[in-house]
């Protein structure tokens, strides 16, 4: 924390302590309200993207020392584990805990596990050890979320951006060369899955918080390169701060530069 006050103004190390370390109490009142009345505040919520995130950084940097999946799966396990304790077990984190836990052990016994298998599976493990979670709004979201994504993105993304000619129609889907157009690709489906975590989710938002935020599924688009740069550069920095603090230093300054696109882009 002190190596990213150092770095950047409060305004900017509030928005990268919430980021990284999931303190809300760090935001201002009215960055808070920027957050919550454009349906953006579960990018600063820690959540699943960000325990995804850290699962496929790890794999990544595993993978370039040509361990075998299964140890790579057993550390990436470790991590999400320590991460998840670190920032306080919340139940949108050991969702997606238990869920990577599924995924990393489907390698030590040769299984493939399913979406809604292994989402069903973290719900079961979050009730057993408080069932009064079941009414956490928190929670409520996350699993809602997960599943508006898994059933709804794709027939969305289908009826907004049909397939453009006959060969993209007769191709397989993992056959498609999405890299010929990354920015299309990009906003087709960052848009399709906003929104259909914001279709989920906005009967519980108006439930409980009697407010609609119709402006989700495009500040989605926006500010997600955004978030993703703030965290891959936020949780390096504040992590090297007590090692390397030169180093971590202009990490950080970096971080403190998404902040504040990102606190630009919701107001």
């Amino acid at each position: 924390c002190d190596a990213v006050d150092s770095a950047m103004s409060p305004d900017r190390a509030g928005i990268i302590k919430c980021l990284i370390l999931g303190e809300p109490n760090t935001l201002s009142p009215e960055q808070y309200r920027r957050f919550r009345e454009t349906g953006t505040l579960h990018f600063l919520a820690i959540s699943g993207q960000h325990v995804s995130m850290i699962a496929l950084f790890c794999w990544g940097i595993l993978a370039g020392f040509g361990l075998g999946r299964r140890a790579n799966a057993a550390a990436v396990l470790v991590v999400v584990f320590l991460y998840a304790i670190l920032a306080g077990f919340a139940p949108s984190v050991a969702r997606a805990a238990v869920m990577c836990a599924c995924y990393c052990c489907g390698y030590f016994f040769s299984r493939r596990p399913t979406l809604m298998s292994s989402m069903a599976l973290a719900l079961i493990v979050i009730l057993v050890a408080n069932p009064g979670d079941i009414y956490n709004v928190g929670l409520q979201l996350s699993f809602v979320a997960v599943v508006g994504m898994a059933l709804l993105a794709g027939p969305l993304e289908r009826a907004f951006f049909p397939l453009p000619d006959d060969l993209d129609r007769i191709q397989a889907p993992e056959e498609r060369e999405w890299w010929k157009h990354p920015i299309r690709w990009y906003i087709q489906k960052t848009f399709c899955i906003s929104l259909a975590a914001w279709i989920a989710t906005a009967p519980l938002m108006a439930w409980h918080f009697s407010m609609v935020t119709p402006l989700a599924p495009i500040a989605g688009v926006v500010l997600l390169p955004v978030v993703t740069l703030a965290m891959i550069a936020g949780l390096p920095g504040a992590l090297l701060g007590g090692v390397l603090p030169g180093a971590a230093h202009w990490i950080l300054v970096f971080a403190g530069w998404q902040a504040w696109l990102l606190d630009s882009g919701a107001e």
